[in-house]
């Protein structure tokens, strides 16, 4: 089994799926009131985060060699979006502490190909996010 938590922010992930804004701020701010027009433009950066999150979900796949081998793990990789949805460069955080898994957590994103655009509430010509791929297996 793996998992994936995806955040946008400089200082990497506050943990499985917690999602954080590049400028410091959380996406979801507690001072958001439900109807605010801030509290609406969260929920758009959350679903569209949750939508890379899919995608990257998607395209992941258990090395063969790293399931018989038993190796687990967990890294970080950072990835860049133009505002066309083009991945711009990835970039890995942490390790895996395998080879085999640092390339598939890779994989899974450069596999995707296409992105889909950045919405309008994200200035500028792109985007860095976040990304914790976690590799386990069921039967341990």
């Amino acid at each position: 089994m793996a998992g994936a938590g995806l955040a946008k922010s400089e200082s990497g992930t506050t943990g499985p799926g917690a999602v954080t804004d590049q400028r410091g701020g959380g996406v979801s701010r507690g001072s958001d009131s439900p109807g605010s027009a801030s509290g609406s433009l969260s929920r758009r950066r959350a679903a569209y985060q949750a939508q890379l999150k899919s995608l990257i979900e998607a395209h992941r796949q258990y090395p063969v060699a790293a399931r018989k081998a038993g190796w687990e793990g967990s890294c970080q990789r950072r990835f860049v979006l133009g505002r066309d949805g083009s991945l711009k460069r990835v970039e890995a955080l942490s390790s895996c502490g395998h080879p085999f898994l640092d390339a598939a957590a890779t994989k899974a994103i450069t596999a995707v190909g296409g992105f889909p655009p950045l919405p309008e509430e994200f200035p500028g010509g792109e985007e860095s996010f976040c990304i914790t791929m976690t590799f386990t297996l069921a039967n341990r």
